[in-house]
């Protein structure tokens, strides 16, 4: 959207209660009920605060939907691999987990690609550095995923119909992105947050699902133990107490099962690219 405020460029104090007015009245207004959205959660034996380390909520939540929800939607085999923001390529370590190999691509602004990390996890590695809305990719894809970046991306909408392209006939994709509660705790990240409805202008409501990552008390963690001390206060908490940190964030996923709101992020999941997009 033109003129959108950037939460990742520096920003006074008057553009910062912009960025929330703006985002906090976006948000509060992006009902859709033609979009499926479900709650997910971990089971109970997937949180040992051993597996965690001092990872957020939202990222520990988002791994372990890909190790464990993404092989019930799209059955572990030999797949073609877009990551956007890929970042040094980790994800295909979680693919791999979860049972996929083959052919991996990953996209960046940012060269910190590391493929002697990972190529020993069953893919083939393969990295471009450029704009996702401009640099040169071969496909089709299996399976496009992103993990929250569509946020930083200025003209997401325009850059939908191109991962379409991109996408083979009987192809997945999967983005992580912030829900409307994120607001509060990723505060001004991003250009934006991703109501139900932006989901719905941007994906569809045909064969695609949002998946809502998180609840009340996990959101409660993020807000009082990473929001408040590192993004205002600058300093580490979990960081100076791991272990600790780490038994709490398992306590707060099991207890999301019983307060389910306030989900931070999204997994949106679409089989398929969208109709009239070819």
């Amino acid at each position: 959207m033109a003129g959108e405020l950037n939460g990742d460029a520096p920003l006074g104090a008057i553009d910062r209660l912009r960025y929330l007015a703006v985002n906090l009245g976006r948000n509060l207004s992006g009902a859709c009920p033609d979009l499926a959205v479900r709650r997910w959660r971990p089971p109970a034996e997937a949180l040992s605060p051993d597996g965690f380390g001092t990872a957020s909520p939202g990222r520990a939540l988002t791994e372990a939907f890909i190790r464990l929800q993404l092989p019930k939607l799209m059955p572990p085999r030999e797949i073609d691999v877009l990551d956007i923001g890929c970042g040094s390529g980790r994800t295909c370590s979680l693919l791999a987990q979860s049972g996929y190999r083959g052919r991996y691509t990953g996209v960046d602004q940012d060269d910190r690609f590391d493929a002697a990390r990972w190529a020993a996890h069953g893919f083939e590695m393969r990295f471009t550095q450029g704009d996702i809305h401009t640099v040169p990719i071969d496909g089709p894809f299996d399976l496009i995923i992103s993990i929250s970046v569509l946020e930083h991306v200025a003209d997401d909408i325009r850059l939908i119909p191109r991962l379409d392209s991109l996408l083979s006939p009987d192809g997945v994709q999967l983005h992580v992105v912030p829900a409307p509660a994120g607001l509060f705790v990723y505060l001004w990240h991003g250009y934006r947050q991703y109501s139900a409805r932006a989901l719905a202008e941007r994906f569809g409501t045909e064969s695609t699902t949002a998946y809502a990552l998180g609840g009340g008390a996990s959101f409660a963690l993020h807000l009082v133990l990473i929001t408040l001390p590192e993004i205002l206060v600058r300093t580490g908490v979990r960081q100076r107490w791991p272990r600790a940190y780490g038994r709490l964030l398992a306590l707060c996923l099991k207890l999301d099962r019983w307060i389910p709101m306030l989900p931070s992020l999204y997994a949106v999941y679409r089989h398929g690219p969208r109709a009239g997009s070819g």
